[in-house]
């Protein structure tokens, strides 16, 4: 693999993988995913319990595999408390560790 395909690997880890537990979320329409609320007038989505479920944006019509469609809020909720680590893909290519989620337009880690 070329230096810069690891170069871009690395700065994909680093700044877009989603995290593994629910944290605030931007605010994308009239609506916070299931399990948040709005926070004030900031534009953002906060859980508002501690079994809120992970969340990630909805990139394409499609969810990242254990995922599934919330509502009308623009993100894709986790299924299940176990739910892979996902990044948005760059191009065709996913970093060192994971490999492409269907048409979800993520990558999911192995």
């Amino acid at each position: 693999m070329s230096t810069f395909f690891k170069l871009v690997a690395l700065i994909a880890i680093t700044f877009f993988i989603q995290p593994a537990f629910s944290q605030s979320v931007p605010k994308l329409g009239n609506f916070c995913p299931s399990g948040y609320r709005q926070d004030g007038a900031s534009g953002y989505c906060t859980p508002s319990s501690g079994s809120a479920r992970q969340v990630v944006k909805k990139l394409t019509s499609f969810c990242p595999s254990g995922y599934s469609v919330d509502g009308a809020s623009g993100y894709c909720a986790a299924s299940s408390g176990s739910a892979r680590q996902v990044v948005p893909k760059t191009g065709n290519f996913c970093p060192t560790g994971y490999h492409v989620d269907g048409a979800s337009g993520y990558c999911s880690q192995n």
